[in-house]
């Protein structure tokens, strides 16, 4: 099986800051776009790896160190790795149908693309 390593990114909560609650933000969250180093298999399953970090650029220098890692090992797989933790199976991919994700994908994928929307 081939494991595509890729970055990726999604909005998580960074910290909390009580004197920046309000109503629409009663315990005051600080989000903030993470960065990470991704693996999705040939089927559509995605791992992300376990360290993240704000600044993309650190993240694609860690990308290259994974590739380079992965590409002297031979059947490389990320399950069951400490380091890696399944993130998603990707929209309409075989994981996807096979896991019943319609739902969740769905509602996953919106709530991205309308985080993406807001940042531009």
């Amino acid at each position: 099986m081939m494991w595509n390593l890729d970055i990726a990114s999604e909005l998580r909560v960074v910290g909390n800051d009580p004197e920046m609650a309000d109503m629409s933000n009663p315990r005051g969250e600080i989000i903030r776009e993470v960065w990470f180093v991704t693996a999705t298999s040939d089927d559509g399953r995605a791992f992300a790896h376990v360290w993240d970090s704000e600044d993309e650029g650190e993240v694609g220098g860690w990308l290259d160190s994974i590739r380079e890692s992965v590409s002297r090992a031979t059947g490389w797989n990320p399950e069951g790795r400490d380091a890696w933790r399944h993130w998603r199976n990707l929209y309409g991919s075989a994981a996807h149908e096979a896991a019943g994700d319609d739902a969740d994908g769905e509602r996953r994928d919106a709530l991205d693309a309308e985080a993406r929307e807001g940042q531009q």
